[in-house]
């Protein structure tokens, strides 16, 4: 069954108080949007922790702020004793290989270009422990056969730049997660549709 993600941008500790109101699986909290990730204090999602995913996405990938790197390793191996779930860059583990994977939400992020299907096999060799492997494309030529086959290989796939109706199409297709937005104009990525628009559609089709 597909889990439906609500992506949220944490602009303030505030926000973090949304979550037992989000009617989803699973949110995931990207604090890439903070003006100082790394003052977020993790004693925040203590009591709500079964139920988010911690994401601090690299600019390179789509994330707004930068951070330490060394920082960025150290936030992931508390999340991991502290049984969070976590979203990492395939790119950033294959330099940290110090950093837990298995559970975990692997990803892959292409906003300005399609890759090929041998170079995304090669970028996620070895990193099959864990729990999703994710990977967002734009929509360019060739993107929808891409995701199709990976979708059928059980990672999540998700369309960036496209008809929002086409993320819950590949949800038909298998991939395990469906990011979708808090409204018009909170989305986290292109392509990103309401999560109660989500919600409704995948009911719907008997796939939530």
């Amino acid at each position: 069954m597909v889990k439906l993600v609500v992506a949220l941008p944490v602009r303030s500790p505030e926000d973090i108080e949304l979550v037992p109101t989000l009617d989803s699986d699973l949110v995931e909290l990207r604090l890439d949007y903070l003006e100082r990730p790394e003052d977020f204090d993790l004693s925040l999602i203590e009591g709500i922790k079964d139920r988010v995913i911690v994401t601090v996405r690299d600019p390179s990938e789509g994330g707004v702020k930068g951070v330490d790197e060394e920082w960025k390793a150290s936030l992931y191996k508390k999340l991991h004793d502290r049984g969070v779930l976590y979203d990492v860059e395939v790119k950033f583990l294959r330099r940290r290989k110090d950093v837990p994977l298995e559970g975990k939400i692997v990803s892959a992020h292409f906003f300005d270009r399609v890759p090929s299907v041998r170079e995304v096999e090669d970028l996620f060799k070895g990193f099959e422990g864990a729990w999703v492997r994710k990977l967002a494309v734009t929509a360019r030529e060739g993107y929808k056969e891409l995701l199709a086959h990976f979708a059928r290989k059980g990672f999540a796939v998700m369309p960036m730049g496209s008809d929002p109706i086409e993320r819950i199409a590949f949800a038909v297709l298998g991939s395990e997660l469906i990011y979708a937005s808090l409204g018009e104009g909170l989305e986290t990525a292109p392509g990103q549709m309401s999560y109660k628009r989500a919600k409704e559609i995948l009911s719907c089709l008997g796939l939530r």
